[in-house]
């Protein structure tokens, strides 16, 4: 895993996204089952370090139940 970078958070990375429907939720958020229910995402990006690789599998467990 990677060692925190001092002053970098999730904010300060989504201050440089520059796309208009953008949202910060947290790993517990996205995981949660049901969580995509009524989105109709047309794409999902994700941006993360250290312990992201952690969501992988509940990510596209709940991704596959809502949109397969």
């Amino acid at each position: 895993r990677e060692k925190p970078i001092a002053g970098v958070d999730a904010n300060l990375i989504l201050d440089k996204v520059l796309i208009k429907n953008r949202k910060l939720v947290t790993k517990e958020q996205i995981t949660e089952e049901g969580y995509f229910k009524d989105k109709n995402l047309q794409v999902l990006l994700t941006l993360g370090a250290g312990d992201v690789s952690d969501i992988v599998k509940p990510l596209k467990d709940n991704l596959l139940k809502e949109y397969l």
